[in-house]
């Protein structure tokens, strides 16, 4: 292959990348919460939004929604299709409890059409084990690709990340840190992010203080669907054919975690 072709195979693939990775953008705060604050989770002014990333898990699911139930405050789960498969009896015990599942695809780090296929099929998933259509897509880690796009689009998915993230991490903190951290960084129309399996003693440990704070301020807690995101979808009765043949046909640390919220 001359030199002449082998630069236009490489501008062929570079621009291929482009297109798939250039979304991922989006995770970089800066980057998002200029372009889309819906993407960023800016909603009302008086309300906060609690959702929780990475379930269904057997040990730290029960106990978070117990907390949450006993407090009065729905949430917004975002489960993982493979583990909801696994515990099918978590997604009803979420949906009975008033809070919404949606979906953070079906395995982690799932590229091009496996993406794709994993996201149309945990959303079905969702639909068939609560009865209720998803309506939010979170990707792993907030990288989202060209092709989870796509699925969003084809099964009628919002994808919305985060405004503030790591919050838990302030109860490792001394006391007034965890106040500073929480006043500094909790405010009304965040979207804020909690961990359900990886650090969820952390998120059990915060949300008192959590929702106290917003007490306190006035604000309003939910999940997702009390939020006024701009642009969200209305419920459908039924999915997408293309869903239902997709289903059928079936480091931890700062970068991560440390997007707005403080770093302990």
């Amino acid at each position: 292959m001359g030199t002449a072709a082998v630069l236009v195979a490489a501008g062929t693939v570079g621009v291929a990348l482009g297109v798939h990775c250039a979304p991922m953008l989006a995770a970089l705060p800066g980057v998002r919460s200029r372009l889309h604050p819906g993407l960023f989770g800016i909603g009302a002014a008086d309300h906060v939004a609690l959702t929780f990333d990475d379930g269904t898990d057997p040990e730290s699911t029960p106990q978070l929604a117990d907390a949450l139930t006993a407090r009065g405050v729905g949430a917004t789960f975002f489960v993982r299709g493979d583990r909801l498969a696994r515990h099918r009896w978590l997604g009803r015990l979420l949906a009975g409890g008033g809070h919404e599942v949606a979906v953070h695809g079906w395995a982690p780090w799932p590229l091009g059409d496996h993406a794709c296929q994993g996201v149309a099929r945990a959303a079905s998933l969702v639909h068939e084990v609560t009865g209720a259509p998803p309506r939010w897509y979170r990707p792993p880690y907030g990288l989202l690709t060209g092709s989870a796009l796509r699925a969003c689009r084809v099964v009628g998915l919002t994808p919305v990340l985060w405004s503030v993230r790591g919050l838990e991490r302030c109860v490792r903190a001394e006391s007034d840190r965890v106040g500073r951290g929480l006043a500094a960084h909790l405010r009304g129309g965040v979207t804020l992010a909690m961990h359900c399996r990886r650090s969820w003693r952390e998120s059990l440990r915060a949300l008192p203080a959590v929702l106290a704070l917003c007490r306190d301020r006035g604000l309003r807690v939910g999940p997702l669907a009390e939020h006024g995101l701009p642009g969200e979808p209305g419920p459908v009765d039924e999915p997408p054919l293309a869903m239902r043949i997709v289903h059928n046909g079936a480091s931890r640390g700062r970068v991560v975690t440390g997007v707005e919220g403080p770093q302990a």
